[in-house]
């Protein structure tokens, strides 16, 4: 379902969960192991694949705490707290749609289920929110983020030498944040007009993919949007 590490960290991006299930990886423990070093800020619980079938992945990030009673190679039973909130036990396993029992549905009246529509395959990821209320700490500023594919541009030092050079300040602390805020502020609007801000391209382009129908316009979509996703990517 997910083709490459790029298409798996662009989905981590765009919906930024808290805990996210694989099923059918494919691959082996060591093998997940090097794509979560590539994911950014999350960890992970994984089962080998066998041969080249089967293979699950659980992953979760800094506001979540994971206990795993146990696991097996079709499922991962786990132990689920978030920051502030009461333990969640969840068994995870392979299938194409998310089932409740009634208590898990008192549990959390406000949750609701939607499928993401990101590829051309006939299994769509889905995206499970628990709370219909806006996630107070999801609105903040999002945090700033240096991308890699700045370094292929010879300006991005000249930005940052001017930007860290700009401010001055007697205390050596302060003069140091002001320099970070004025370096991260000049950087992201230099990326605007020098590469046309490429998550808001990949954006948009992921609203096209939901209105097209036919698979020739929606590889060609997708092939943009893995274009953009590869620019992104830090390695």
């Amino acid at each position: 379902m997910i083709h490459t590490v790029a298409d798996l960290r662009g989905l981590l991006r765009s919906l930024v969960p808290k805990v996210v299930f694989l099923s059918d990886t494919k691959k082996s423990k060591s093998e997940m192991e090097n794509i979560l070093s590539k994911l950014g800020d999350f960890f992970g619980i994984f089962v080998d694949a066998k041969g080249r079938a089967g293979g699950l992945a659980l992953l979760w990030n800094k506001l979540v705490t994971v206990d795993l009673p146990s696991c097996s190679l079709r499922h991962i039973d786990v132990s689920i707290t978030v920051e502030g909130d009461a333990p969640i036990y969840r068994r995870m396993e392979g299938l194409d749609c998310y089932c409740a029992n009634a208590e898990r549905s008192l549990l959390f009246p406000n949750a609701f289920v939607s499928h993401i529509d990101f590829n051309i395959s006939d299994h769509l990821p889905i995206l499970l929110k628990c709370h219909s209320c806006i996630d107070k700490r999801s609105a903040r500023k999002r945090q700033f983020m240096f991308e890699n594919m700045w370094f292929t541009e010879p300006a991005c030092e000249d930005v940052v030498t001017a930007a860290w050079s700009s401010t001055s300040h007697a205390n050596a602390v302060d003069n140091l944040l002001s320099n970070l805020s004025k370096c991260s502020d000049e950087l992201n609007s230099w990326n605007r007009t020098s590469f046309g801000n490429v998550s808001e391209q990949i954006c948009d382009l992921e609203q096209r993919l939901k209105s097209q129908r036919d698979a020739p316009s929606r590889r060609q979509t997708l092939a943009l949007i893995r274009d953009g996703r590869s620019m992104e990517e830090i390695l």
